[in-house]
């Protein structure tokens, strides 16, 4: 992890970026892997690899045909022979026979969740556009951060704890979907940096908030086994500050009282 985290520094030319894009390091490491296999330099098969759109669609998604390869079923070749991988599971051909890749849960939860607990102030100035939220999605927003904040209230529990936690007991889908989200923050601030558009942090946000709600009855963090629950506490924690930071960002407090 640390030697791919150290190509992505170098090819960005930023050595003094804190934290980087946990799909930026998986984008590499796919495209190292598909360059052996097709012999496609790795500059044309990386910006080929986009972030899937859902959840649903895998968290990457190759176009093979943007490789330009003589192959003529370059995703059957690919599929074939992409090894066993540390940290993505096996491509599979969606409709269009482009390629999904699903990230392992684990080491993409090692990754996001300690950045999410060390890393997640932002500032960013310029945000004067609309924010996209109506009154009841802004009321939706705070009503889960109350939620969220009063159930890490109630529990006891140290950041280093939580930095050494065994992430990869967060088994059950609604945890490994809540970190998948996670891993899109640092993406959606680069976007929102540049573009200015808060109305993306306001969808990010909505989409994650409604993960949490599914997700309270599935993992308890008041009972069972003390790892289990220091995992479970490590995820809402690293939520807890995505949510407060976007909502920050958002200048929350100040929109929600238009409403009143």
């Amino acid at each position: 992890m640390e030697t791919l985290t150290s190509t992505l520094l170098a090819l960005e030319g930023n050595v003094d970026r804190p934290a980087p894009n946990p799909f930026d390091v998986y984008r590499i490491h796919v495209s190292q892997i598909i360059s052996a296999i097709t012999g496609a330099s790795p500059e044309v098969v990386f910006p080929a690899l986009q972030v899937a759109r859902t959840l649903s669609e895998g968290d990457l998604i190759l176009a093979t045909a943007a490789l330009q390869l003589a192959d003529a079923d370059s995703s059957q070749l690919i599929r074939n022979k992409f090894p066993e991988s540390v940290l993505v599971n096996h491509p599979v051909a969606d409709h269009n026979n482009s390629l999904q890749f699903y990230f392992k849960p684990a080491p993409l939860a090692a990754l996001v969740l300690p950045q999410a607990l060390d890393n997640t102030t932002c500032h960013i100035s310029g945000l004067n556009q609309p924010t996209g939220l109506d009154r009841q999605q802004s009321s939706f927003l705070q009503s889960s951060l109350n939620q969220l904040n009063s159930l890490l209230s109630t529990a006891d529990f140290g950041v280093e704890q939580l930095l050494t936690a065994d992430f990869s007991l967060l088994t059950e889908k609604s945890a490994v979907d809540i970190v998948r989200t996670l891993a899109h923050w640092p993406a959606v601030l680069g976007s929102i940096s540049s573009v200015k558009q808060p109305a993306d942090v306001s969808k990010y946000l909505l989409e994650l908030a409604q993960l949490l709600e599914a997700s309270y009855s599935q993992l308890n963090i008041g009972s069972g086994a003390q790892d289990v629950r220091i995992a479970r506490l490590a995820l809402y924690v690293s939520a807890q500050r995505v949510m407060t930071s976007g909502m920050q960002l958002l200048n929350f407090e100040k929109f929600a009282n238009t409403y009143q």
